[in-house]
């Protein structure tokens, strides 16, 4: 979104107070927009929900392979008279 597009523009960080009509105008121009923004928001909170899944199912396979690991842990093969 460019705000250079906006035909408002050139009123933008300003201390103009838009008219009754401008105001009109201004909100059909956020409508969509805003709509845009609750969309993406909605995105968001699902690609969060989705990582935060992924996440746990990855530290659960991290968890297996680790305790896995250890059993091929070299120092498991000496004898125990050794290790004591």
């Amino acid at each position: 979104m460019d705000l250079k597009s906006s035909p408002f523009y050139h009123l933008l960080d300003t201390n103009y107070a838009a008219s009754r009509a401008e105001a009109e105008h201004i909100n059909e121009i956020l409508r969509p927009r805003e709509q845009d923004l609750r969309n993406i928001d909605e995105e968001i909170a699902r690609l969060d929900t989705l990582l935060e899944d992924l996440r746990s199912q990855r530290e659960k396979v991290a968890s297996y392979v680790h305790k896995h690991r250890q059993l091929l842990s070299p120092i498991r093969r000496l004898p125990p008279e050794i290790i004591a």
